[in-house]
């Protein structure tokens, strides 16, 4: 099954340029407005199993994957997020190993990945990568509130860690962990009526409103941001559509 995450990540202002990724063809596509045409750009992953993708302002890519999918390691190998320098996308400018599995990542102002997934013994797990293409290790935050399965991440307008939880199906929004702590501190959570298992995330620009990728009833949502509740329209309805993935284009900051 392909997992196709078009999550907006953040490309620098002048680019409306849309990034996708496809576990079974192991590698990230590079899409031009208005969509419509083939890939302008294929990067490799060397994982094999790129499920999330994020860009800074200044153009760093990160790829998380939710698994190793070397032939020989079966995915029992422990995943990485992969960086990669503007505009040189042909091999990584760092690698650092993750959790289990990798499931969503996001990037902040400040060029720090945040990436939620699972530990071997499927326990949730929030971590934050600093330093881009100098990266070396990810350091695991504690959520002050138990979230079930983090299959999206973004940072709002306030730079608070905004997490969706796809067993739950509700948003959970914590406030960026202060300096030299591991807490992320609950603010608020926004539970989504119209939805069954959300598989993806993106906010809107403006900070009101916010999209779920629904992957039971293959369609896309939209929310009013921080509220939730009932969904204020369905942006699409396609019985064959497995949605894994949602974005926004062009490319939208925090």
């Amino acid at each position: 099954m392909a997992v196709s995450d078009c999550l907006r990540g953040r490309s620098p202002p002048s680019s409306a340029r849309q990034i996708r990724t496809l576990a079974d063809g192991h590698d990230i596509e590079e899409f031009a407005p208005p969509y419509t045409g083939g890939p302008i750009a294929t990067i490799p992953d060397p994982d094999g199993l790129p499920t999330a993708v994020a860009v800074t302002r200044g153009g760093v890519l990160a790829v998380v994957n939710i698994c190793n999918g070397s032939p020989y390691s079966g995915c029992m190998v422990r995943p990485t997020a992969h960086f990669y320098a503007k505009d040189h996308f042909t091999s990584p400018c760092a690698t650092v190993p993750i959790f289990r599995t990798g499931l969503s990542g996001a990037f902040d102002d400040s060029g720090n990945l945040y990436v939620g997934g699972l530990s071997k013994f499927e326990r949730t797990q929030i971590g934050v990568i600093v330093g881009g293409c100098s990266a070396k290790a990810i350091l695991k935050l504690t959520p002050q509130y138990a979230i079930k399965f983090p299959s999206g991440i973004q940072i709002d307008t306030n730079d608070n860690v905004v997490i969706l939880d796809g067993s739950s199906d509700q948003l959970d929004i914590f406030a960026a962990p202060a300096k030299n702590s591991r807490m992320l501190f609950l603010i608020s959570t926004a539970p989504l009526n119209d939805t069954q298992l959300g598989d993806g995330l993106a906010l809107s620009s403006d900070g009101k409103r916010f999209y779920i990728s629904d992957w039971a009833n293959h369609q896309t949502e939209e929310y009013a941001y921080p509220a939730g509740g009932s969904a204020i329209r369905i942006l699409r309805s396609n019985p064959s559509c497995d949605c894994e993935g949602v974005g926004v284009a062009p490319a939208e900051f925090p």
